[in-house]
């Protein structure tokens, strides 16, 4: 309720900021809205105090004795490894039972030993490097424990089996060609291994080495799980397989008898770090169909899923001297928390003035019955040292915590602090409350309003002297101002550490934006010099605040220190400096549009005196149109880009900027002086950056179809009729239609074949197997994106997939179904469960439901909604009021367009989230915490509007 006051407050004001703007009217607005901003933000984060108090247990490492007789076991089996690599999802998949094993070798030195998977079960491998930094300050290199170069002089000596239950009947001999195809015993693969990829794509033998297409699940090598990978341009194996080895070419394969690999030895002061990789197994049917078709083989990678940190601390001759064993230290890289809810706390907390509540984390059974408010598991911990930890966390009334079971019981801890528990092996934990002295939290109070103070008090002149640029930098502020609320609390609800430093990253961006927009000003709206220093002072005070109490500025909050950084350079760099850049950049494209047009010109005075008629001058229209070729050139080298830049990502930040001035100007050029050449090129034009899209991510073609029909229709509108009214307005409804129109054709035939449709596994006639080829070329082209198509339209066909895709895909709907039906003013802030299936998503493609719809309500949702809108609306109104009822110009279809590209991007998923429309992976424009190309968008967007419409009124 609170949240939608304040939008309700915030839209008031933009209504004032419409009507009238004298001195002392835009002063008082200013203030009136920094001031209801600041109470907004301030009531929202009190009104979530009462659902703070969480108690997180964070395991940050142990420490475990180093004996002859007892090594220390790393893998997936709770029972017998000391240190548990269990999936963090359940997804995912653990590492193999003791994995790897640290012992004492025969020259009394520690090593590690890494041991080959039994059976068909999972598999993983283990990286290891030295910690600390090379040459030039960069962490050394990744090595992969039980991997040996393969080369064309080698030969990698496989176990082969009859199928994947049999088994091993006899070695196999697998070489390398010169065209890079893998030959096993004189049958030679249908793919050849790629020249380049990244360390942690990996090529698995069994598809690289099948001769024909069912080799993949049926021949040799189905159980296989040997695999080859790339690291610094050399071709490498790593051998998974029992009795794989690599020899010479031309050594007979024998099977190797070690069943353990070397590894690194340890040396004290000289801390390793090893990262713990599971498999990512392609689908049999898949790559059968990928060698069928000849398309590109499915990507395989080595998905690390935890790494840590050992250390063997100096010799204690004492200790030695006592006979006690030397320890290894332990450090988790990711720690493991534990939650305990505060409502739990408090109904378990007993009356008196010394009441404690207990907690356990051990098995209840080896203390005998307690009255423990809970036995937490850890599950990084295996019951060999697990079984150490028989001390109890007590926890008072207060601020406090206690260690119950030895010496400290009576001595109190302050939360925050990192304790000791075990008798032979210890482990580290660290007990934290979630309150506003927690770390992510701490400053939060004091710094969030001076930001919001700081930016209206460096963008004073600018907001006083325009209308529209009031209205666009209060609108950011809102918008930051939001986005800060929801990294709050994503923290909150979220264990991750990388959640928790969105908080402090999402402050640094709401002190660095409003400085990066008044900086890049001109002089006529710029604060004084002092005052830009101040202001660049006080962001360099949030940085410093993320250094000394937030572990460092982290990748979410790199993208506006640095944005900060460049916009100071940009100020202080001096009047002609900056004419000289800007007049730089524009000779540059006045030369490229030149060039361009020179070219059309001269193929269009060719084609006219192939036809017989007169030459005509270069118009400058033919200028405008190479300007516009030009555009689309760059957007189609981004759309060329290697898919790791892929749309959906970074080139986001570039694209959307690019595609808003096509439009404006393609607009402004044609539609508003319709004939059917200009109309029909018009509409390619528009529909052209989505068509380009559609071939990376169909998500971001759909969402920004929307805003250009809104647009449209808003055009259509501004003007009262007149002669060729109509075929002014079907004009501009046209390119939207086209584009709408290529969406529709993308989805024909996309859907995937139902599980009850192929063939039954031990049919293998002629028609079966032509059913199930027909059927894999279909299913293949049901990507994830077609999927969440397939949920709107038949969500329950999602069960009947039976792939991982799809299954995962409805559970998370469930989800985030319940998440966006708390009704009209939702549950409250900070008052949500744990996120579950969408804890990769709920700060990217299902925000709208987790912190729009859940905490605020359907009510909430539309008031913000309502505040992008009237920002769009008003400043539409301003512009067509300002030119008398004419057509807008290019520069202000700009930057109207990028409001309402805010507003109808925003506006999509919102409705998708309420399954209303198509489900895309797409996010609220900066409202992502977690994504800095987020941020980067929306403020290029925000800095198109202030730059065409809040400069000049």
């Amino acid at each position: 309720m609170i949240f939608w006051g304040l939008t309700v407050s915030i839209l008031i004001l933009f209504a004032a900021a419409w009507r009238s703007w004298g001195d002392r009217a835009s002063t008082a607005i200013v203030v009136i809205a920094a001031l209801v901003s600041l109470a907004g933000f301030i009531r929202i984060l009190d009104s979530g105090k009462g659902h703070l108090g969480d108690i997180r247990i964070s395991l940050l490492g142990i420490e475990v004795p180093l004996e002859p007789q007892r090594p220390i076991y790393f893998g997936g089996d709770r029972a017998s490894d000391s240190v548990v690599m269990a999936p963090r999802n359940a997804a995912d998949t653990g590492l193999h039972p003791r994995a790897v094993r640290v012992a004492t070798d025969a020259g009394g030195g520690v090593r590690i030993w890494y041991n080959r998977p039994d059976g068909v079960g999972v598999a993983g491998v283990v990286d290891w490097r030295p910690v600390g930094r090379g040459p030039f300050g960069f962490k050394p290199p990744w090595q992969r424990i039980d991997s040996a170069e393969f080369t064309e002089q080698s030969r990698l000596c496989i176990p082969l089996a009859l199928s994947k239950t049999s088994r091993q009947a006899r070695m196999g001999a697998v070489e390398l060609r010169p065209d890079r195809r893998l030959e096993l015993d004189g049958q030679v693969g249908l793919r050849e291994v790629p020249a380049r990829a990244g360390p942690d794509r990996i090529f698995p033998v069994r598809i690289y080495a099948a001769a024909q297409p069912a080799d993949v699940g049926r021949g040799p090598l189905a159980a296989s799980r040997t695999f080859l990978f790339r690291r610094g341009g050399r071709l490498y194996v790593s051998l998974l397989d029992q009795g794989a080895t690599v020899v010479a070419r031309g050594t007979a394969c024998v099977a190797a008898k070690a069943q353990a690999t070397k590894g690194p030895l340890l040396k004290t002061g000289e801390p390793i770090e090893l990262s713990f990789r599971t498999l990512s197994s392609a689908d049999d049917w898949l790559a059968e169909e990928r060698l069928a078709s000849g398309e590109d083989m499915p990507r395989v990678r080595a998905q690390e899923r935890r790494s840590l940190t050992l250390d063997l601390p100096a010799p204690d001759p004492e200790a030695a001297r006592r006979g006690k064993a030397a320890r290894m230290a332990v450090k988790f890289n990711q720690p493991e928390a534990l939650v305990l809810k505060a409502d739990d706390i408090l109904s378990a907390l007993p009356t008196g003035s010394n009441a404690r509540v207990r907690i356990l984390l051990n098995d209840p059974s080896s203390l005998g019955s307690s009255p423990d408010v809970a036995a937490l598991s850890l599950r990084s911990i295996g019951r060999p040292v697990l079984r150490d930890i028989l001390q109890r966390i007590e926890l008072d009334g207060g601020h406090r915590f206690f260690v119950a079971g030895d010496e400290r019981q009576n001595m109190p801890l302050t939360f925050g602090d990192s304790i000791d528990l075990g008798i032979g092996a210890t482990a580290k934990l660290q007990v934290e409350r979630v309150d506003w002295r927690w770390g992510p939290f701490l400053g939060l109070w004091l710094l969030a309003p001076a930001a919001l103070l700081a930016s209206v008090a460096g963008t004073w002149r600018w907001r006083r002297q325009s209308a529209p640029a009031f209205i666009i930098l209060s609108l950011g502020d809102f918008l930051l101002l939001t986005r800060l609320l929801i990294a709050v609390e994503g923290a909150a609800i979220d264990t991750r550490p990388q959640i928790a430093a969105t908080v402090p990253a999402a402050l640094l961006a709401l002190a660095a934006m409003p400085f990066v927009f008044s900086a890049l000003a001109p002089d006529r709206l710029r604060q004084a010099r002092s005052v830009v220093l101040a202001q660049a002072l006080f962001v360099a005070l949030v940085a410093a605040h993320l250094l000394l109490f937030n572990g460092g500025v982290r990748l979410a909050a790199a993208a506006p220190l640095g944005l900060a950084l460049l916009a100071l350079a940009w100020a202080l760099g001096g009047d002609q400096r900056r004419a000289a850049a800007v007049e730089a950049v524009r000779g540059t494209w006045r030369q490229a549009q030149n060039l361009v047009g020179g070219g059309l010109l001269s193929f269009y005075q060719y084609g006219r005196e192939r036809l017989g008629s007169p030459a005509r001058p270069y118009a400058p229209a033919g200028r405008s149109f190479a300007g516009l070729l030009l555009l689309l050139a760059l957007m189609l080298v981004l759309r060329l880009l290697p898919e790791r830049f892929a749309i959906g990502g970074n080139v986001a930040v570039v694209y959307t900027a690019l595609m808003v001035f096509l439009w404006a100007l393609a607009l402004a050029q044609f539609v508003v002086r319709p004939t059917l050449l200009r109309v029909l090129v018009a509409g390619l034009l528009v529909a052209a950056p989505l068509a380009l899209s559609l071939f990376q991510d169909k998500g971001y073609a759909i969402v920004y179809l929307l805003p250009m029909l809104l647009f449209a229709l808003v055009l259509a509108a501004w003007r009262e009729p007149a002669k060729g009214f109509w075929r002014t307005r079907i004009a501009l409804m046209l390119p939207a239609i086209l584009g709408a129109g290529l969406l529709v054709l993308a989805q024909v035939n996309s859907a995937a074949p139902a599980a009850s449709e192929w063939p039954a596994p031990d049919e293998h006639s002629e028609q079966a197997t032509a059913k199930r080829l027909e059927l894999l070329e279909k299913a293949v082209k049901a990507e994830r994106q077609d999927l969440r198509f397939q949920a709107f339209w038949k969500p329950q066909g999602l069960a009947e997939k039976g792939t991982l895709d799809a299954e995962g895909l409805r559970l998370a709907k469930q989800v985030w179904t319940e998440y966006a039906s708390q009704g009209f003013l939702g549950r409250g802030y900070l008052n949500l469960p744990e996120p579950g299936e969408l804890r990769r998503y709920h700060l990217s493609d299902n925000l709208a439901a987790v912190h729009l719809l859940a905490p605020f309500g359907r009510g909430g949702a539309a008031a913000f909604l309502l505040v992008l809108a009237a920002a769009a609306m008003g400043l539409a109104w301003r512009v067509r009021h300002a030119i008398g009822g004419d057509w807008p110009g290019a520069t202000d279809l700009v930057g109207l367009l990028s409001l309402w590209t805010m507003f109808g991007a925003s506006a999509y998923m919102v409705l998708a989230n309420l399954n209303y429309i198509f489900f895309t992976g797409r996010n609220v424009l900066l409202l992502s915490a977690y994504s800095p190309s987020d941020l980067m968008e929306g403020a290029a967007l925000l800095m198109l509007a202030l730059v065409t419409l809040g400069w000049r009124r």
